[in-house]
């Protein structure tokens, strides 16, 4: 089918992709819902072990890294999947992206429209990885000041 230059141009949705999103989003609610439970239901005996065992994370703050990261690992790895979609965008000047999944139909977008709104998904999710490698970067420098007031 041939789309004159008024008429928009459509793509329908994949149900693979919406399944898979479905997918995705329940398990990252599970996921995040169980952590957010667990940190709350253990926090007495958390803080317990932090307060007996804050000389073990002065001293060794790579601790203090390595634990931070595996818990921001999910956002950075979003962030990531989201600046390699916004690079896709602006490489092909196609939005939605070619060989990404759609889960509703949507109106093509091609050249500078679909190259800027690439752009705004890149710098979207340059801002998401910057705050959360910031995170283990501020808990990591925290516990080496500590370590080098003794």
């Amino acid at each position: 089918m041939s789309h004159t230059e008024n008429e928009p141009e459509f793509i329908e949705a994949d149900p693979a992709a919406r399944r898979k999103a479905v997918v995705i989003v329940a398990l990252t609610i599970v996921f995040g819902g169980l952590v957010v439970f667990l940190i709350l239901a253990l926090e007495g005996p958390l803080q317990d072990w932090l307060e007996d065992n804050i000389e073990l994370l002065v001293s060794r703050p790579w601790i203090v890294l390595i634990a931070s990261l595996i818990l921001v690992s999910p956002i950075l790895w979003g962030g990531c999947y989201l600046f390699k979609y916004g690079s896709t965008v602006v490489r092909h000047q196609q939005l939605p992206a070619p060989g990404y999944g759609i889960v509703r139909r949507m109106s093509v977008q091609r050249g500078r429209e679909a190259v800027f709104k690439g752009r705004l998904v890149q710098a979207v999710s340059a801002f998401i990885i910057l705050c959360a490698t910031m995170i283990p970067a501020f808990l990591t420098a925290l516990f080496v000041l500590l370590g080098n007031m003794e």
